[in-house]
């Protein structure tokens, strides 16, 4: 694993090297989603990445943001160029890159580059979560009253929002703030301790993937929304599935869970 970690590392670096002065104007959408902007830095991250992993990996398998996922054995790379695309193109230092490597079902290792910050977050299995060489270890927290929380919302039809809403009120009256980037930055957040808990509606594998084993590896929870463990099994057919995610530092569960349950009723 630790070379997995080593890797994921050495590539996030690698390939974003430079990427705040790439052009950042929009060059189109993703199909069906206007929410999912692309940029040349999108294209240009996401060549560099699946590129490294081919040198080192060419029998993987990848499942990225940009491209038709493509079948191997063994491992499967997921693969988020810019992770807070409209951030980035807008001007927003709120973005990141991200790789994750998933085998058997689970996230194995992966990791979170925040170029605006150069900081680069790596993780695995057994092996702990880490910023840079400093370990990250979440301290179970007492009340989600004394939280700031993170929720990810993306723009829609009233009727499609309409379970957001119910949550964020939820939310609002049960936690310290909420804040939102819309992007990994929120999650890199939680794993450090800073905010309580994410919660995000509408995230691919490849925005979860990552930050499921960095926060978990940190000591911390990420689940399904309702609280049951996320799936992983099979990347290549998941191209498509939602994930409706929360992830949280220890302690939080209980808070969390009667929110949920109160906004779906």
């Amino acid at each position: 694993m630790g070379d997995l970690r080593g890797f994921i590392g050495h590539a996030l670096r690698e390939a974003t090297r430079g990427v705040a002065d790439l052009p950042r104007g929009v060059v189109g959408t993703h199909p069906g989603d206007r929410n999912q902007v692309v940029t040349a830095a999108d294209l240009q991250v996401d060549a560099a990445l699946t590129g490294l992993i081919r040198a080192e990996f060419p029998g993987s398998a990848i499942v990225s943001e940009e491209a038709e996922p493509v079948e191997g054995d063994g491992l499967t790379w997921i693969v988020d160029p810019i992770d807070g695309t409209s951030n980035f193109a807008a001007g927003s230092p709120l973005y990141g890159s991200m790789l994750a490597a998933v085998r058997d079902g689970v996230v194995v290792a992966g990791g979170i580059v925040l170029p605006a910050f150069d900081e680069l977050y790596t993780a695995a299995v057994g092996e702990g979560a880490f910023l840079g060489d400093e370990r990250l270890r979440l301290t179970p927290g007492e009340s989600l009253v004394d939280e700031l929380v993170a929720y990810g919302i993306d723009v829609g039809s009233p009727e499609s929002i309409a379970p957001d809403l119910a949550l964020f009120t939820g939310l609002a009256g049960s936690c310290r703030g909420i804040r939102s980037s819309n992007s990994v930055f929120d999650a890199v957040m939680v794993a450090r301790g800073a905010y309580g808990a994410l919660l995000h509606r509408g995230m691919r594998i490849w925005d979860i993937a990552p930050i499921a084993v960095l926060v978990t590896e940190a000591g911390g929870e990420c689940t399904n929304l309702d609280g049951t463990p996320l799936r992983f099994d099979s990347p290549t057919k998941r191209h498509n599935d939602v994930y409706a995610v929360r992830c949280a530092r220890p302690g939080l569960s209980g808070a969390l869970d009667s929110i949920v349950r109160e906004a779906r009723r």
